[in-house]
Formats: structure tokens, C-alpha cells, sequence
């Protein structure tokens, strides 16, 4: 893991400082936990939060840590923007961790699920990760149009109504935008 977080802390040198305000202000906004998700490799690692006390992740610290590709909302969305052959080969032998009984189990299923992530510019995740939870997930493009991150938010599915979620997505959407801004200007 060290190594991992070693190249990714090498590529995208000040993504902290960049993105804790961004974080900060989408949590104190909208009250629950943030962060952002990094692609290396293989996979898929967060690599800063904001938690708010109380919300999700409040007591669990996952930084570093793999986030399974068919259930966390900002692995999907990272999966989303790879290249699809890559994402097919990484399928055919990535050991598919079911979270819940919501979580996309089919290898199709799941190139599916990542082409409309595509399509819409977000992922919802549902219970896939954690019963009782929802996650948004946007991306974070780099100047050549390459996503280099994702920003997420997690929270308790009772906080976020159904018809809250497009101003949420478009919150994070921002966010996002903010930081893509941020790193044109760093490299």
C-alpha cells in the first residue's frame, strides 16, 4: 500500500492542499463526509476525507485502503472513465467483494453500470458498499481531459431524499470543476 500511495502522492503532488477546502466546504454545505479517490494501477484508493462527526466513516479511517470495484461509488466512477479494455482485463480476474446484497456481482453487469456512470457524469451508489448508506461520486478531469480523481460523498441514505440528489450531484459537480481548475495551475 505504501508504495502505491508513494506514486500516487508523486503524480498528483498538493492534492491535499488543494482539495481540503473544496471538502471542507462540501461538508460543512450539506453536512456529511467527503472525499477524494485516486486511481493507481489496478485500482482504486481514497486519499483524503472530510468527515463530519457522527457521519459515515466517522469512526472507520479507509485512506490507502482498495475500495472494492463493483460497490464504492468513487471506484465505480474511476473504473467508468478507464479505458474500457483495460477495465474488461481487469475484470476477467479481480475478485468481485459482495458488500451487500445490492452489490453488482455480474462482470457485465458492471461494464454496464460504468458506461452509464459515462453517460450521466456521476455514479450513485446504493447500499452496493454499505447498508444504509448512498454515496455520489463525480469526476475530476485533468487538463488533457483525463480524470485523475473522483470527489465523493457519503451519506446516511435517510439524509439524502431522492429529490435532493441532482443539487447534491451538482454541488460535488463544482467541487470538482474547483479542483480540475486548481491542478491546471499546479502542474
Amino acid at each position: 500500500i505504501m508504495i502505491r500511495l508513494g506514486n500516487v502522492y508523486g503524480r498528483l503532488k498538493g492534492i491535499e492542499e488543494i482539495t481540503r477546502p473544496v471538502l471542507s466546504y462540501i461538508s460543512r454545505t450539506l453536512g456529511e463526509t467527503t472525499y477524494i479517490s485516486v486511481w493507481e494501477g489496478d485500482r482504486a484508493f481514497p486519499a483524503y476525507k472530510n468527515v463530519v462527526r457522527g457521519g459515515c466513516y466517522d469512526a472507520a479511517d479507509f485512506i490507502g485502503t482498495s475500495i472494492p470495484l463493483n460497490s464504492g461509488g468513487s471506484a465505480m466512477v474511476l473504473c467508468a472513465y478507464q479505458d474500457g479494455e483495460l477495465m474488461r482485463k481487469i475484470l476477467s480476474t479481480a475478485e468481485l467483494e459482495k458488500r451487500t446484497p445490492f452489490t453488482i456481482m455480474d462482470r457485465e453487469g458492471l461494464l454496464e453500470e460504468y458506461e452509464k456512470i459515462r453517460e450521466r457524469g456521476y455514479a450513485i451508489e446504493d447500499e452496493t458498499f454499505t447498508l444504509g448508506e448512498i454515496t455520489l461520486a463525480v469526476p475530476v478531469f485533468a487538463q488533457e481531459g483525463v480524470v485523475i480523481a473522483s470527489l465523493g460523498l457519503s451519506a446516511p441514505k435517510h439524509h439524502l431524499p431522492e429529490e435532493k440528489i441532482p443539487e447534491w450531484i451538482n454541488i460535488l459537480k463544482k467541487g470538482a470543476e474547483e479542483i480540475s481548475f486548481s491542478f491546471r495551475f499546479r502542474h
